[in-house]
């Protein structure tokens, strides 16, 4: 009978899927928000919203915190030396958020000239977006009437990306226009900034340039298995947003490049995970991803070989974590992940195979304490089927099927019920459950698994799927 080949030592190694139960019970103030000056809270201070007519004031408390009654804000505040402070706007301060936390920084002014070879046919607007908060400021320009502009904006102190573009309602049409300058204002304001835009160097708005793989690393930094993302010089543009995303979690991060493409960031990256690098060069993309912009994906090296198995997925199998864009602002509800390794005696099955396989899942959790009640469940792991005998993919979950990456929130769906794509090969195991410290614990996990003899030749991934790893609520 033809051999059966699998893809554990390929980017889908061995997935695992875990459910936790969590529940929470809150309630706070609606539209609380808190201010912080150099990392501290700005408690005790008269702060006033510069994007409301009437300039309305407000006074922080001892923790920096105010009530806000309007959905949109844009605080400042002046110290006793008469140095200003600022943030730019934001939108969308509900009740669904305990509270909104917010940096100011020193505000500075960004000046310059825009020229144009021709006329704008549809509006054409201005953006100044924060790459360090991902906070933004729109413009107009007259670009319709004048094939130049000059502008003036005071702003917050940070590194900035600068967009010229013309209306994209309802698609960019045969006269969309757009470019885009990126500008370090951390250290103060800057002036004779210049961006000249031509019709005929107009390119894909998503860019066609992905990072350069050969220039990132990844350095690991305490047993919480985060991890440093670091691009050396040129591995990325020149101040555009850097976007990273686990393809096996589904957890992402945005940061930004620095003026010679370097860029760093601290992610959940342990040994053997494939991560997913992106570059915006016209800071378009939707929270950071679109499947139009240009990545690339870089592996994780697993030195032992206890980790030639080696996945992790959050606990909750979903998003409930607010857009990557917006975690240092919201905070985030994602209870944690596992981290599941071990050893793979064999890459090359073949139907009828049968085996053992063991190893190790690390509980990563924030709720996860000596007190916490774990139950652990087992469930069944299944061989999925991802290149078929004629070199066709046929599946990828749950790589690419993050809900950080789609405009809704919401995981891409399966094309086909999970039945009719997967082979049962056994039931996964878990034991011997200990705490470890505050946020981790372990427990031991096996399979003994086998092909079924009824299967011809695959290109194959292994999964698997846990009714739950239970924790004891919040109080």
């Amino acid at each position: 009978m033809p051999a059966l080949y699998s893809l554990l030592d390929k980017p889908s190694v061995l997935a695992l899927g875990i459910a936790a139960l969590l529940s929470s019970a809150t309630t706070l103030a609606v539209g609380t928000i808190e201010l912080r000056l150099n990392g501290e809270p700005l408690a005790n201070q008269q702060v006033t919203d510069y994007l409301d007519g009437s300039r309305s004031r407000y006074t922080t408390d001892a923790d920096g915190r105010f009530e806000f009654p309007h959905g949109c804000l844009g605080m400042e505040y002046t110290d006793a030396s008469g140095v200003g402070y600022r943030m730019l706007r934001f939108c969308g301060v509900s009740s669904d958020v305990p509270v909104y936390k917010f940096d100011l920084t020193k505000t500075v002014t960004l000046s310059g000239r825009i020229e144009l070879d021709e006329l704008c046919q549809s509006d054409c607007h201005l953006r100044f977006l924060n790459l360090d908060t991902g906070l933004e400021l729109n413009t107009g320009t007259g670009l319709t009437v004048n094939a130049w502009h000059t502008f003036s904006q005071t702003l917050s102190a940070g590194r900035y990306r600068i967009i010229l573009e013309s209306s994209n309602w309802p698609t960019p049409g045969s006269e969309y226009l757009i470019d885009s300058v990126g500008v370090d204002a951390r250290d103060g304001s800057v002036s004779d900034i210049a961006l000249s835009v031509s019709r005929i160097t107009q390119r894909n708005r998503f860019g066609s340039t992905p990072p350069r793989a050969d220039l990132i690393r990844v350095e690991h930094t305490d047993n919480a298995r985060f991890s440093l993302i670091k691009g050396a010089p040129g591995a990325a543009q020149p101040l555009v947003p850097v976007s990273v995303l686990n393809v096996q979690t589904g957890q992402a991060l945005t940061g930004a490049s620095e003026s010679d493409g370097s860029f760093e960031l601290r992610f959940f990256a342990p040994p053997g995970s494939y991560i997913q690098v992106t570059q915006d060069p016209h800071a378009v993309a939707y929270n950071g991803f679109t499947s139009s912009n240009p990545s690339t994906v870089i592996k994780v090296p697993a030195e032992l070989s206890t980790h030639t198995i080696s996945t992790a997925q959050r606990l909750n199998q979903g998003s409930k974590t607010p857009l990557a864009r917006d975690l240092e602002i919201k905070g985030g509800f994602d209870p944690g992940v596992a981290w599941l390794y071990g050893e793979l005696n064999t890459t090359s099955w073949g139907a009828g195979s049968s085996g053992e396989l063991s190893g190790q899942m690390e509980i990563l959790s924030r709720n996860l304490t000596a007190e916490t009640l774990v139950e652990l469940q087992s469930g069944s792991a299944y061989l999925e089927q991802v290149i078929n005998h004629k070199g066709e993919q046929k599946a990828a979950a749950p790589e690419g099927s993050s809900s950080d990456m789609t405009v809704t929130g919401l995981p891409i769906s399966r094309s086909e019920p999970e039945w009719a794509e997967l082979i049962n090969i056994g039931q996964i195991k878990l034991s011997n459950y200990r705490f470890i410290e505050d946020g981790k614990g372990l427990a031991d996990w096996e399979l003994n698994y086998t092909v079924p003899e009824t299967y011809t030749r695959w290109n194959l991934s292994a999964r698997s799927y846990w009714p739950g790893l239970v924790h004891e609520p919040d109080g």
